[in-house]
C-alpha cells in the first residue's frame, strides 16, 4: 500500500473532514479520469465522482475499507461507472473487462505522477541558468562531474558547486516543501 494512503487511512481515525479533504484533492481528476474511460462522457464522469464521494462521507464508508485505499477507490469508481451505464441500458457487454482495469489503474498512476512532475518543473526552472545545466547534465543525462566539466568547460569544483547551489535551491524551495508537506500530512 503506498505510503501516503496510509497516513491518509490513518488520518481518518483522528481528523475524518481533513482526511476527506485530502482524499478528495489526491484522488477526485484521477478518478474522474477513469470514470471517463468506462463512460466516455466527461460531464457523467464528474457526476459519478461527485456522487461517490458524497455516498463515502455521508456514509462514512472509509471505516469499512480492508483493502489499500487506491484500489478500493477505483472499484468503486469501476462499479459506480457501471451501474451507471446499466441505468442508463449502455452497459457493456463484459461486466469484468480487465484491459479497461489496466488502463484506469494506468490513467490514476499517471495522473499522479505527472502532478509530482509539474511541480519539480516548477521548482526546477527557478534555478539559475548554469546551475540548472549542471543538475541536468548529471542526474538527467547521468553524467559524471569530469564529463560534466568538460561538455561545458568548466573545472569540477566549479561543476561541485553549481550542483551543490541547485540541490539547495530545490531543498530549500517552497513550491516542493509546500507540495510535499501536503503529502506528508495525511
Amino acid at each position: 500500500m503506498d505510503k501516503e494512503d496510509v497516513k491518509l487511512s490513518e488520518m481518518f481515525r483522528s481528523d475524518q473532514e481533513k482526511a476527506f479533504r485530502e482524499l478528495f484533492i489526491r484522488y477526485y481528476k484521477p478518478m474522474v479520469l477513469a470514470a471517463r474511460i468506462y463512460t466516455n462522457n466527461h460531464p457523467e464522469s464528474e457526476d459519478i465522482v461527485q456522487q461517490f464521494f458524497a455516498k463515502f462521507w455521508e456514509e462514512k464508508l472509509f471505516k469499512t475499507i480492508n483493502t489499500s485505499l487506491r484500489n478500493y477507490l477505483q472499484v468503486s469508481v469501476r462499479n459506480a461507472c457501471f451501474n451507471h451505464l446499466h441505468r442508463n441500458k449502455n452497459r457493456p457487454n463484459q461486466a469484468h473487462d480487465p484491459e479497461r482495469e489496466v488502463e484506469v489503474d494506468h490513467a490514476i498512476d499517471f495522473l499522479l505522477r505527472k502532478e509530482e512532475s509539474e511541480v519539480f518543473e516548477q521548482a526546477y526552472d527557478e534555478l539559475p541558468p548554469q546551475s540548472r545545466k549542471v543538475f541536468e547534465l548529471v542526474y538527467f543525462s547521468n553524467r559524471s562531474y569530469d564529463e560534466t566539466a568538460r561538455s561545458l568547460d568548466l573545472s569540477i569544483n566549479t561543476v561541485k558547486s553549481h550542483l551543490k547551489n541547485a540541490l539547495r535551491i530545490l531543498k530549500n524551495s517552497t513550491l516542493l516543501n509546500n507540495y510535499y508537506s501536503d503529502r506528508k500530512k495525511f
